[in-house]
């Protein structure tokens, strides 16, 4: 009986694989095709990930003060890239107020757009670093304004910064 619980643990220890970090902190790896306009980016790892948020108020008077906090969950797509997001000017029908935006498109497998939006400066946070001489940029996109359920469809994304 020794033996076959001994092999068991053996075998059982070869199947159990590791998680990341990113995994047990509740990251989802992800396989969407990254673009910025026609380049491919160059993507070595991607995940969604969830991330707490708080915001809070704070008003007062002679007579009174009060104050709120509300706490939430912001939803982010990160990921590692050796190609750096590309930009571009603004084009004639965007608005003004798009200037140093990302305008984002999430397409299906048909090519089809499921959804196009423009996200500001403040919604996309960049890292850059290197490693052995090669460029390494880290990007979390704040996915906070659209909708998720949207994303089971999602194969691309094109991202571009308007400048």
């Amino acid at each position: 009986m020794k033996p076959l619980l001994a092999l068991l643990v053996l075998f059982s220890s070869y199947s159990t694989q590791a998680q990341t970090v990113s995994e047990k902190l509740g990251g989802v790896h992800c396989a969407f095709e990254l673009y910025s306009d026609t380049t491919e980016l160059d993507v070595r790892n991607q995940l969604l990930i969830g991330r707490a948020n708080t915001e809070s108020t704070y008003s007062s008077d002679d007579n009174s003060s009060s104050a709120s906090a509300l706490g939430y969950t912001e939803w982010h797509l990160e990921f590692v890239s050796r190609t750096k997001i590309g930009s571009r000017d603004r084009a004639y029908e965007e608005r003004k107020n798009y200037r140093r935006h990302y305008h984002v498109q999430f397409t299906n497998s048909k090519g089809d757009i499921i959804l196009s939006t423009y996200l500001g400066s403040d919604k996309i946070r960049l890292w850059a670093g290197e490693s052995y001489t090669v460029p390494i940029y880290t990007y979390s996109i704040d996915l906070i304004n659209l909708p998720l359920i949207s994303l089971d469809d999602v194969e691309k994304m094109n991202i571009v910064f308007i400048r």
